[in-house]
């Protein structure tokens, strides 16, 4: 797997945990409405209903924040960490280049060395 498909799918992981956790809260909010909508009898069942509710959606929003960080740091750690893979292989072709580079050099040299020689 290259570096690039995995910080895709790295990507697309941090998606879906964020997908999964907006699922959640809109189904947590939905059994809140309807439980509040159960309850619309008495006044004091109204409020308290909705109170739980406000609590239901304050708790899932900050459910959802947490693993939203959660999923943001560990693709910010995975990328980082990708990064500096490719700085260590970059360097590496680096060194390669250089040294294809010196043996072309050489090798361009020494006919004109050889002929040099021969006279």
């Amino acid at each position: 797997m290259c570096i690039r498909d995995r910080a895709e799918k790295v990507l697309r992981e941090r998606d879906r945990v964020i997908a999964q956790a907006e699922e959640e809260a809109e189904r947590i909010v939905q059994l809140a409405q309807e439980e509040a909508g159960a309850m619309v009898e008495e006044h004091e069942i109204i409020r308290a209903a909705e109170q739980r509710g406000q609590t239901v959606m304050e708790r899932a929003n900050r459910e959802a924040e947490v693993m939203r960080a959660e999923a943001d740091e560990y693709a910010r750690q995975v990328l980082l960490s990708l990064d500096s893979q490719l700085d260590v292989l970059e360097a590496q072709l680096a060194g390669l280049l250089s040294t294809v580079r010196n043996g072309l050099e050489t090798l361009n040299r020494e006919p004109e060395t050889e002929v040099a020689e021969l006279e």
